[in-house]
């Protein structure tokens, strides 16, 4: 009898030592709790699995139902975090050159050769590319995009779209305006040295020197098409052969020794051949190892027609971030091209195109932690596609900050390892020019500061512009530098005989229906003889600037500030949510370097009264005489370096002072990007004075006489080959349960950086150690009974 309890004692003391431990492992791993990711919920929905890729990589797949807020969709969200120190993320070309075509999984294990010391966790697609059935138009093919149908290659030539840097050299700067037609800016997602994650519109400036001739030029951009009236310079990163038409002039350049194009590179060279317009290239004239190219069309041509074989050239490059984040952009040592950026910093950038679409996206959260979305579309029965107006709805849900899309239609494709888990709207895997791919490996460093900008909610019907931070309502600047100045909006050409400078004003949460008066206050830099203001109208069904929705306003251009208000109450195109209102300056006319005007509120009334007491209240005070600056005589399109200080010392002119009608209470959500651009520092830091009028500036309601030249700002640039939505359910339908092998964890978890916010967070992980507490803290009380029992 005795044996048996002394057996049940030693039972129970197991069981309540057991219990203990587990009551202690849950508490010790409460803290640890990110390595476990909580799902988020899309639409409604939970994820229908989850899988862990790699300790603390965690992938969920959702499948909507057609009746869901997205329609039938079948996506893919990875979650990771790069304070995480034994996470990489890299952007790989497959082969020598940048427009080489490779699949997701051909480029991984590319990239496994290349990095033998890195286990590939997940990859997907990356930029687009520049398509022979539209920039990379081939002579005689008789392509027409976009309204051009000129021939710009001799055979089909397939660069990348937007900035991309790979193992920490430059490889190509963004689309440029020669490269027609020319669709706006398109932003660059990149890594820095200490692994914080950065979206920007990086510049890179290209400086030639022929030493011997004594000349300097400025290169339009690297390893780019070779466009008319532009100056290309081609690495031998870029491409084996440029395929640029005869017509071109050539300078062959051989390195002193081996270079990588980084920000603050010089490269010293000596010119080994010149290839005059009209010859035809020989293979010495290709590219190799340690060599550049520079090709030039057009009016660029006489820029580098007198270099010789034996000159002795200098090249240098200093990069800039448009975005104004230079100083972290000069630290990336990987980067993409994208595609819209839908969400920067909390603030949807205003894309509403109703067009569903196969997507790749890039970005962070607000947690900090970086997500990898790939969404299957084009399929009818199995996944439809969500529809690009519904990114910001994609954002809210999950808690992104930063994000973009990336190629998509047939390119979208996800791969865990080197296995295709996504199914492409081809039906198979498309080629595509870069993959972005997520890799564990040795630990490196910590990850530097990741300072998470989250915005205050802003009242959409008035905004002002008294700080940098501001500039986020604006996005898509073209030929424009922005930047807060004298608590107001200074937009400026940046380059030179632009017909065609506008930013976007990003709305979104304001209704057309109730506000149908659109209030400016104005002033001009620099006088000139006529002055308009374009504005193209995106309300309602119209989703972006077309020539049917337009409205102009008349400047004063005395260097003065005015109000001046356009009147919409019967234009029946005015309807709907405001999306978004391009601003166009100097409309229908040639713009200056260094040209432009000051922005200081742009209000939304819902009543006549409001709008003309507007107007009346806003007659200029007379500044203080100053002599102008003269723009500079340099290089026909000058880059524009710091922002500039463009306080004037003369007392602001005072706000109106008129009480208008109250603002509805509501605070609509935040808004779009900015994308705060450095000025030109020759600007006048004063206007000049100008005899003011008296006479109120009246409402403005005339349509212009004729339609302005513009450049519509795309909802889905080409990728490599025209999609095509297949006619069947594809093959490779993706296992709700995925079965294959996860990459094993490792043993150890790798520091994680404990001072970002961990603001919703591993919720299944706590409810998780909160059950096993509960369970063990039952276990204990019923052990303490039961031995209570037994030594009665």
């Amino acid at each position: 009898m005795d044996e048996k309890k002394h057996t049940l004692k030693r039972f129970l003391r197991r069981l309540l030592s057991a219990s203990v431990a587990a009551v202690l492992a849950a508490t010790v791993f409460l803290p640890f709790t990110n390595v476990i990711a909580s799902y988020k919920v899309i639409g409604g929905y939970s994820p229908k699995s989850e899988q862990t890729l790699h300790n603390g990589v965690q992938q969920s797949y959702y499948e909507l139902p057609s009746d869901s807020s997205y329609g039938l969709q079948k996506l893919w969200v990875t979650e990771f975090d790069l304070a995480q120190r034994d996470l990489y993320v890299d952007v790989e070309m497959i082969g020598n050159y940048s427009n080489r075509l490779g699949t997701v999984a051909n480029t991984v294990n590319s990239y496994k050769a290349l990095h033998p010391d890195r286990t590939p966790i997940v990859a997907i697609n990356g930029d687009l590319w520049m398509a022979s059935y539209a920039h990379a138009r081939v002579l005689g093919s008789g392509t027409t995009y976009g309204g051009c149908s000129d021939a710009v290659v001799t055979r089909a030539l397939t660069v990348p779209r937007g900035f991309n840097m790979y193992e920490g050299e430059i490889i190509t700067t963004s689309h440029m305006v020669q490269e027609t037609p020319f669709e706006g800016e398109f932003y660059s997602f990149g890594i820095t040295d200490d692994y914080v994650p950065v979206m920007g519109d990086p510049k890179l400036e290209i400086t030639v020197v022929d030493e011997t001739k004594g000349k300097t030029v400025k290169a339009d951009g690297l390893n780019r098409l070779p466009a008319k009236d532009a100056l290309v310079l081609y690495s031998d990163k870029g491409c084996e052969d440029n395929y640029a038409l005869d017509e071109s002039f050539e300078v062959i350049i051989d390195a002193d020794s081996d270079y990588r194009i980084t920000h603050g590179a010089r490269i010293s060279g000596t010119v080994t051949d010149i290839v005059p317009s009209g010859s035809a290239k020989t293979g010495s004239q290709k590219m190799k190892a340690n060599r550049l190219i520079l090709t030039s069309r057009g009016s660029t041509v006489d820029a580098i027609s007198n270099f010789e074989i034996g000159d002795r050239i200098k090249i240098s490059f200093e990069l800039t971030d448009a975005l104004g984040r230079t100083d972290l952009w000069r630290k990336v040592t990987t980067a993409v091209g994208g595609h819209m950026a839908f969400v920067v910093n909390g603030v949807r950038t205003g894309f509403n195109d109703a067009t569903r679409y196969p997507s790749a996206i890039i970005g962070y959260d607000n947690s900090g932690k970086m997500v990898f979305i790939v969404n299957d579309g084009r399929q009818s029965g199995y996944s439809t596609g969500i529809r690009i107006s519904q990114l910001d709805e994609l954002a809210k849900d999950l808690d992104l900050n930063t994000a973009f899309l990336l190629d998509g239609g047939g390119s979208a494709t996800l791969v865990n390892g080197t296995t295709l888990i996504n199914a492409p709207s081809d039906g198979s895997p498309r080629s595509v020019v870069n993959s972005i791919i997520l890799a564990s490996g040795p630990e490196r460093g910590a990850q530097g500061d990741f300072s998470i900008e989250i915005p205050e909610p802003v009242d959409q019907t008035f905004y002002t512009f008294t700080k940098e931070t501001d500039l986020r309502y604006l996005t898509n600047p073209n030929t424009c530098a922005m930047a807060v100045a004298d608590s107001a909006l200074v937009l400026l050409s940046n380059v030179d005989n632009s017909n065609d400078v506008f930013v976007t004003l990003n709305y979104g949460e304001v209704s057309a229906d109730r506000y149908k008066y659109i209030g400016f206050r104005v002033k001009t830099w620099t006088t000139k003889t006529t002055g308009v203001i374009g504005l193209f109208l995106c309300a309602g069904s119209i989703n972006g600037a077309t020539p049917n929705s337009y409205k102009f306003f008349n400047l004063k251009c005395d260097g003065l500030w005015h109000n001046y208000v356009v009147d919409l109450s019967t234009y029946d195109k005015w309807n709907g949510t405001i999306h978004n209102i391009r601003i166009d300056i100097f409309d229908h006319t040639t713009v200056k370097y260094g040209e432009g005007v000051s922005i200081e509120c742009v209000r939304l009334f819902d009543n006549a009264q409001d709008a003309q007491a507007f107007v009346a209240a806003g007659e200029p005070t007379p500044r203080p005489t100053a002599t102008p600056t003269p723009k500079p005589t340099a290089t026909p399109t000058p880059k524009p370096t710091a922002t500039p200080t463009l306080k004037p010392t003369a007392t602001p002119t005072p706000k109106p002072t008129y009480t208008p009608t109250a603002k509805p209470t509501n605070t609509p959500t935040a808004v779009p990007t900015a994308t705060p651009t450095a000025v030109p520092t020759e600007i006048p830091t004063e206007a000049p004075t100008f005899a003011p009028t008296d006479t109120p500036a009246p409402i403005e309601t005339a349509l212009p006489t004729s339609t302005p030249e513009q450049t519509v700002q795309p909802t889905e640039a080409p990728s490599s080959e025209p999609d095509q939505t297949p006619t069947a359910t594809p093959t490779a339908t993706p296992s709700t349960d995925p079965t294959d092998e996860p990459i094993e964890p490792s043993a150890t978890q790798p520091g994680i950086d404990e001072n970002r916010s961990e603001t919703g967070r591993n919720k299944t992980a706590a409810i998780i150690a909160s059950i096993i507490v509960a369970a063990a803290a039952v276990v204990i009380i019923v052990c303490i009974a039961a031995k209570r029992k037994n030594d009665k």
